[in-house]
């Protein structure tokens, strides 16, 4: 099943494998999230969509809720070249406290290109964590979020105020 390991589609045999509506896909690995609404009775896996230009989700989760617990902020490691390439970090956010997770609601937090910085190596960004710093200064009402990551042995930093568009 889609989820933190990955995909387990098995192409060509004709079967949804996976189930999840999709009959021989490529292999993809994509991270994924349960969510009750009942007090834990029933759960559901919801997947979480890559950003445009992702190659495959790649774990290391970390997550947080609005203030309002109306908002859920998921940022975690995309690959951005083939599986288990280098990695960027990326948000996805759900609007409706995790039920429902759009690939038009994802963020990437950085860039893709192999080289982020332009000193001619490939960049791996790893080991990411993400936090509420408090509400917006201007906007009392609005949430403030920061991640912070790892490259090379150096701690960067990023805000946003909506878990889509970040500082860098």
């Amino acid at each position: 099943l889609p989820g933190i390991f990955g995909n387990s589609e098995l192409p060509g045999n004709g079967i949804d494998d996976d189930g999840d509506g999709d009959v021989d896909e490529a292999a993809l690995s994509r991270d994924s999230v349960w969510v009750t609404f009942d007090g834990g009775m029933n759960w559901d896996e919801k997947v979480i969509p890559l950003p445009t230009g992702g190659a495959g989700g790649h774990g290391d989760p970390t997550i947080m809720f609005s203030r309002d617990g109306s908002q859920v902020v998921y940022v975690h490691m995309v690959d951005k070249t083939g599986p288990h390439g280098d990695h960027v970090m990326a948000s996805a956010v759900s609007f409706d406290g995790g039920a429902t997770w759009l690939q038009s609601d994802t963020g990437v937090i950085g860039s893709l290109a192999a080289d982020e910085d332009g000193d001619g190596n490939n960049d791996a960004n790893d080991k990411e964590f993400l936090a509420i710093v408090g509400p917006d200064v201007n906007d009392p009402a609005q949430d403030r979020y920061a991640v912070t990551w790892q490259r090379g042995h150096v701690i960067y930093a990023s805000t946003s105020l909506d878990g889509l568009s970040w500082s860098t």
